[in-house]
């Protein structure tokens, strides 16, 4: 205690040296009057350097953030509390932490000084609260990643259950898309499945921004697609326009527009890759690891859902098929009149096998005339197909049924060039099966 202080003086004096947070007191004219050792190290001033000088020469960075009217509304009385999440800071302070030294984070209070009812002066507390706002930070990052990953684990399970409930392929390609651009960034989409056999690619569900795209079958080739099909494993591009040299030229679809993000997974059955899922972003460092990781567990879901609705498909087709023929062969030994005989069996054949329209064509010489048809007045063409007379050899698909007895089936008549293509040609698909009796057709 110093000689003949008081005992409340030198308790005073204690609390005022020692308490663990900042104290500056001014004047009115906010003429620095106390600066206690703790402003002192956190601060690098002695309070022999600033007792005296005004407070906004001292930091002329409180006017240039508009700091210096709180401290005119406590002037005229007014208590102020500056949160450390509005603000950051009052002065540049710096602390000692794990880190090393750093800019402080403060939480600052600022009370008139009174004397005999007038406000005399201003008297600041700083406390430092780095480090509880970083650990506030810590645990608001941790709750937030926490619920990230819950909504994404619900996804998932989302997805499991409509796999699993869903036989109809194309609703269920829908459902998956719905679900992932709920937690993807999906500007374009596609899934595509894989025909090995003939190294093509099927198109099977493509939206881009928000515009379905019909189905499109193309050959493998070379690009992105491709490569997650043949390497078998994902495949990020973070930025295209950085990556692009390592990668190659991708198929340019529905817009026209190049991703600036793609993502896309192979979907497996066992050590079978039988298709890919891909998501698309018209920006950069859209997509992540995580991202690929959850994409990747769709992805294997989906190919299992996938094999079933096939095999649900596929069963369905046959037995349809199979109730066909027999209602078609009921229909040839239930009546002589051919053309109704002819008309029963398109109309069985349109259940069988699904098509726009369906003809029958009787050989005659070195030419074919159609002699019953089906579909084609749904497209105003039926005064084209009536009668109509086709040279045979002019047709390599019609003379080649004529000459081996096999039927024909042309999967996209843009890129066949045994197609016969019409001035307006809107087929895009042809089956086609001989009729023959014994070895003549």
């Amino acid at each position: 205690m110093r000689s003949g202080a008081s005992m409340d003086e030198w308790i005073r004096e204690q609390i005022t040296f020692h308490i663990p947070c900042g104290i500056v007191i001014t004047d009115a004219d906010l003429a620095v009057q106390f600066w206690n050792p703790w402003m002192e190290e956190h601060s690098g001033r002695t309070a022999e350097e600033v007792i005296g000088r005004p407070l906004p020469e001292l930091y002329p960075e409180l006017a240039a953030r508009g700091l210096d009217r709180v401290y005119r509304d406590v002037l005229q009385g007014q208590t102020r509390i500056l949160s450390s999440r509005l603000h950051h800071h009052l002065l540049p302070l710096t602390t000692r932490s794990p880190q090393g030294t750093e800019r402080m984070v403060q939480s600052v209070q600022i009370l008139p000084l009174e004397r005999s009812g007038q406000v005399v002066g201003t008297i600041t507390f700083i406390e430092d609260v780095t480090e509880r706002v970083r650990y506030e930070e810590r645990l608001i990052n941790e709750m937030r990643r926490a619920r990230y990953h819950a909504e994404r684990l619900a996804i998932v399970n989302r997805i499991a259950g409509a796999v699993s409930a869903v036989l109809h392929l194309d609703k269920l390609l829908k459902t998956v898309y719905l679900e992932i651009a709920s937690a993807l960034p999906a500007d374009a989409f596609f899934i595509a499945f894989y025909d090995e056999e003939r190294q093509e690619i099927d198109y099977r569900f493509r939206i881009d921004q928000g515009i379905q795209e019909p189905p499109e079958r193309r050959p493998l080739g070379t690009g992105l697609t491709a490569l997650v099909i043949s390497r078998g494993q994902p495949l990020l591009i973070r930025d295209f326009s950085r990556e692009k040299e390592r990668l190659p030229v991708p198929h340019v679809w529905g817009t026209g527009g190049i991703p600036d993000s793609w993502l896309g997974v192979p979907m497996r059955l066992g050590e079978q890759v039988i298709g890919i899922i891909s998501v698309q972003a018209y920006r950069p460092e859209a997509y992540g690891p995580e991202d690929e990781l959850l994409l990747s567990i769709i992805a294997d879901q989906v190919a299992i859902a996938v094999e079933n609705a096939r095999l649900f498909t596929q069963e369905r087709e046959q037995r349809r098929r199979a109730e066909a023929l027999a209602a078609a062969a009921t229909a040839i030994g239930s009546t002589l009149d051919l053309e109704e005989v002819l008309d029963r069996i398109l109309a069985e054949l349109e259940q069988a096998i699904a098509g726009e329209v369906y003809s029958v064509m009787v050989v005659e010489g070195n030419k074919a005339r159609v002699v019953r048809h089906r579909g084609y007045e749904r497209l105003g063409l039926v005064n084209h197909i009536a009668n109509l007379v086709i040279p045979i050899d002019r047709y390599p698909l019609l003379q080649q049924m004529q000459e081996t007895g096999l039927p024909v089936v042309i999967p996209d008549t843009l890129t066949s060039p045994a197609w016969v293509r019409a001035e307006e040609e809107w087929r895009r698909s042809y089956v086609g099966a001989p009729i023959r009796l014994g070895e003549h057709t």
